[in-house]
């Protein structure tokens, strides 16, 4: 398949091979399907089969969304067989990209989404009417048998798996492995799609067909036998010399007694004729001495031994068809260990002498036998007398409690000897019928055969009643009791059933329509000539076949075929005595027969999800395309016009009904992550106080449901909120972060409430000065030195302080006046409260100023800020005639008197006095306004000019006795301010002054 260069060298470095299912960026070509990994960037989904002349929907998707959107780029290996766009976008928050793909010709074709350098890929095959062959298949009833011969079909079909005749005669070339035969060259006629063959199966092996232009074809098969386990026993396993003894062979299979459905054989063989034997005349050498041939009935057979010398030999049983086994035999007496083990057999020197001595033994135990082990029903049971040596030990084991003595049998020899005529007993639990007393007496066939021998062995029969495992034990007068077991169980029940295996049919011709074999229970093909016998009558009956094959029988090749003309979908049912009918659908090629729905394996929920359903005949071939008539899904999954849409984050389930069947698909939705964390000033809030709590996501547009115990508000920003405890505790706080195609998240604001006082003192001055005062505060039952101002944090609980009703600072002195808080007033200083609520205690200090000023009246002790006015009353000098009045302030910025200003610090000052003639000068002037009134009416002069001239000489003497104004402000700066004395001592504060 070409591919374009560029695609090429994305493929190389990406890492990404082509492969021909729907992959997940970054997958390996040979990653199987259910081991994608859908962690990786991208998936794309384009309809695997379409059909020429349609347009279908793709989709990529990608697995996160990004904020910003995304553009994906399309691309086809081949634009002749599907036209595609060069790219398609995902928009912001979402995951799907849904494009357009226009089938255009008959043939494969890769489809490449190249997206944040990723490469994603999925593969479509584009289907038309016409079709030509691609490739041979080759059709057995199984690829399992136990059938010598079968017989297969090779069939010429396209690139879906569907029959397509040949438009000439096609030579097929078969070849197989060494352990099959199989034709060299077999034929599809013109017009025809198969061609069949026999093969010789001896083994297992494959089938190969091939032919020119077209794709090989292989079968592999495989040669299975049953499994049965071939079993041989012999009873007595010690026999005596000269005496015959027992043999038996049985079948079993799965632990059950097997029965084939027919008489087999079996030979038996000796490893020793001098030993054992199968002939009882001993004189006569031949064939049979060794080898003795035996049906096998019901999975049973049995027959007699001979033994003669003493020695040990083996005994083989061989079973046409099944296999064999082996079992050991001892002629004579034996050694034994202390497990009970054989030794050796011990040789007679003088026979003449072991008759006599053996005949003087007395039996001590009668050992029995049971075969077969395992039986559905019947079995037989054998009973021999032996006389075992036995060596008793006795050990003593003391100590100062007590005594106890131990004794162990050891056997030290078996020596087999004859009957002698004693009567023992065999008792079991209930369900099994057998002799209860048995004769034990000595038959004289050994003596008129040969002339002499005894027998040591007596055999009978067992019939079971129940199934069980069944404890048999047997006892004489003299006789030690021997216990033997026999399992009874219902035989193995192999059960067959018929199978149809359709041959791929075209409509419209006259052709085999399908092989009727018989298989066991593991679908393996049987031989029908060794299980049944013979072959197996067919019953077939059918629905729209015409011209159906009559007189059906397996047989041979173990399959029967059966042919017919088909024109729409048919049944053929077929049934043999003693086995289950079966039925089977043919559906021709080219008829519909079902539905194929195809869907992305997964998906983002809230988004459109396109999906392509076809009708399509047996093989997968799409014939139309449909839309359902009815569909059905898992909760959450609706339909939106031609699409389907998640609302849920789960595996859905969609099934798919039409007319002619229907189809379902499992779709895996998911939902995008949000990341949703919490911003705060910590987690420890206030009873009453508001907390501000900012949610930060990586998404915009997110609803925010807010599940609290406590009052709280949004703010004008989407993710602020504001909470306000209104109790102690400690609460969770949960904010739920929803956005349609994302995962609702959820997270927890974990806060610890408190109820907490804010405590401030303050100390405030008259001069708006605010002092630092220290001072001893008691909060609950501690105490501690504080500085106003003072501000804490506490809990609810008793509070107590004391304010100092005086404070210096530097050269200011200050009064307490009132302390307030909590809507109380302490005048005294003395704070004593329990505090529930948020507080703060003002104390007030009046601020005290001294203004000293000599001579005036207004001097004294001032708070700071009130208005005082200074005043100079003037003072008689001599007399009345000549008084010292105000003259200025020294120290005082201030020329006038009175004087009025505000108290803001301390003054020292004084009056400075003048003398003041104005009044001695008033009479002087009054004199001599008289003598010049009276001069000037006699001397007639100028009244009004003598007149001014003496003010103004009067004027001239004031003014100098008066100093300048300008001495008042030297006067004032030159001074040193006077103190304020306090007439009670009063404590400084030490760390800070105004």
């Amino acid at each position: 398949m070409k591919r374009s260069g560029l695609l090429v060298v994305l493929l190389l470095i990406s890492g990404s091979l082509f492969y021909p299912t729907d992959v997940v960026l970054g997958q390996l070509d040979d990653a199987p399907e259910e081991l994608e990994d859908q962690n990786l960037g991208a998936y794309v989904w384009a309809p695997k089969n379409m059909i020429k002349g349609e347009t279908y929907d793709a989709v990529v998707i990608l697995k996160q969304a990004t904020n910003h959107g995304d553009l994906a780029l399309i691309s086809t290996s081949d634009p002749s067989v599907i036209r595609v766009p060069q790219s398609v976008s995902i928009l912001p928050y979402s995951n799907h990209g849904i494009f357009s793909v226009d089938a255009l010709k008959q043939r494969e074709a890769d489809l490449f989404i190249s997206i944040n350098g990723e490469l994603a890929e999925t593969r479509v095959m584009v289907h038309s009417a016409s079709r030509q062959p691609d490739s041979l298949d080759i059709l057995v009833p199984s690829n399992q048998t136990k059938s010598d011969k079968m017989i297969g079909y090779v069939i010429s079909i396209d690139s879906n798996g569907s029959p397509v005749p040949v438009k000439e005669d096609v030579q097929i070339r078969l070849s197989a492995s060494s352990m099959i035969d199989v034709p060299e060259i077999i034929q599809i006629k013109k017009d025809s799609h198969y061609a069949s063959f026999v093969a010789n199966i001896a083994g297992s092996g494959k089938i190969f067909a091939s032919a020119q232009g077209l794709k090989l074809a292989t079968q592999e098969i495989t040669k299975l036998q049953d499994e049965i386990t071939v079993r041989v026993a012999v009873a007595p396993d010690v026999a005596m010399q000269n005496s015959k003894a027992f043999f038996y062979v049985w079948l079993e299979k799965d632990g059950k007694p097997f029965k084939p459905p027919y008489v087999t054989e079996a030979f038996l063989s000796s490893s020793d004729t001098e030993i054992v034997r199968f002939s009882e005349n001993r004189d006569i050498t031949h064939y049979g001495d060794s080898v003795l041939s035996i049906p096998v009935i019901d999975g049973v057979g049995k027959g007699v031994l001979v033994t003669d010398k003493p020695g040990a030999a083996i005994i083989t049983a061989n079973v046409k068809g099944f296999g064999s086994a082996q079992t050991n035999m001892v002629v004579g007496s034996v050694l034994l260990d202390e497990d009970f083990e054989i030794i050796s057999p011990q040789d007679e020197e003088e026979f003449d002498k072991r008759v006599r001595l053996l005949s003087e033994r007395m039996p001590t135990i009668a050992f029995s036998w049971f075969y077969p082990k395992i039986t559905d029903g019947k079995a037989y049971g054998v009973v021999a007398l032996y006389n075992m040596n036995v060596t008793k030990d006795i050990v003593t084991d003391v100590n100062f409690t007590n005594t106890s003595i131990t004794v162990t049998d050891q056997i030290n020899r078996v020596v087999p000897v004859p009957l002698d005529g004693r009567t023992v007993t065999i008792s079991s639990m209930t369900g099994l019928k057998y002799p209860d007393v048995l004769v034990l007496s000595e038959s004289n066939e050994v003596a008129q055969t040969r002339g002499s021998g005894f027998n040591h062995a007596v055999e009978f029969e067992v019939d079971s009643l129940n199934e069980g495992n069944y404890t048999i034990s047997v006892s004489g007068p003299g006789l030690d009791r021997f216990q033997s077991n026999l399992d009874v169980v219902s035989a193995y029940s192999e059960s067959y059933t018929l199978s149809v295996i359709p041959i791929p049919a075209l409509p419209g011709l006259r052709q085999d329509l399908a092989m009727i074999s018989v298989l066991d229970e593991s679908g393996v093909l049987v031989d029908v000539g060794k299980t049944f016998l013979g072959p197996i009558k067919l019953d077939i009956s059918t629905t729209n076949i015409e011209e159906g094959t009559s007189n059906l029988s397996i047989s041979g090749t173990g399959t029967a075929v059966y042919g017919g003309l088909v024109n729409e979908n048919a049944r053929i049912t077929a049934s043999a005595s003693g086995i289950s009918p079966f039925e089977v659908q043919l559906k021709p090629a080219g008829i519909a027969a079902s539905i194929e729905f195809d869907v992305p394996k997964i998906a983002h929920i809230s988004e459109k999800i396109p999906y392509a359903i076809h009708e399509i005949d047996v093989f997968g071939t799409p014939l139309k395309r449909i839309f359902a008539s009815s569909m059905s899904a898992t909760p959450g999954i609706v339909t939106d016009g031609n699409y389907l849409i998640s609302n849920a984050e789960d595996e859905a389930r969609i099934a798919v009904l039409s007319t002619v069947g229907a189809d379902g698909k499992t779709i895996d939705t998911f939902a995008n992550d949000m990341d949703l964390s919490i911003s705060s000033y910590g987690n420890r809030g206030r009873v009453g106080k508001e907390l501000q709590v900012n949610l930060l996501s990586d998404i915009g547009d997110v609803k925010v449901l807010v599940d609290s115990p406590l009052p709280y508000k949004k703010l004008d920003d989407d993710l602020k909120y504001v909470i306000t405890p209104d109790r102690e505790g400690y609460f969770n706080v949960t904010f739920t972060g929803i956005k349609e195609g994302y995962k609702t998240k959820n997270i927890t604001y974990g806060l610890f409430a408190e109820k907490i006082i804010d405590l401030l003192i303050k100390a405030i001055g008259s001069d708006g000065n605010e002092l630092n005062i220290s001072q001893t505060v008691s909060i609950g039952n501690v105490s501690s030195t504080a500085i106003t101002p003072y501000s804490a944090e506490i809990k609810p609980q008793f509070f107590k302080t004391k304010l100092p009703a005086q404070f210096d600072v530097g050269d200011k002195g200050y009064t307490l006046t009132k302390a307030t808080g909590a809507g109380k007033e302490f005048s005294n200083g003395m704070i004593d409260l329990f505090l529930e609520k948020d507080t703060t205690i003002l104390a007030k200090y009046e601020r005290m100023v001294q203004i000293d000023v000599a001579g005036a009246e207004g001097s004294g002790f001032y708070p700071y800020g009130q208005m005082i006015t200074l005043s100079v009353p003037p003072k008689d000098k001599m007399s009345f005639l000549v008084r010292e009045v105000f003259d200025y302030w020294d120290g005082l910025p201030y020329e006038i008197e009175p004087v009025s200003f505000t108290a803001s610090e301390d003054i020292s000052a004084s009056v400075v006095y003048r003398d003041d003639y104005s009044f001695l000068m008033l009479v002087i002037a009054v004199i001599v306004t008289t003598v010049l009134y009276t001069t000037a009416i006699r001397k007639k002069v100028n009244l009004r000019w003598e007149i001014s001239k003496l003010v103004d000489l009067l004027r001239n003497n004031i003014k100098v006795n008066s100093p300048k104004v300008s001495h008042i402000r030297k006067s004032f700066e030159g001074k040193k301010k006077k103190k304020f004395s306090w007439q009670l001592k009063r404590k400084k504060d030490a760390t800070g002054t105004n």
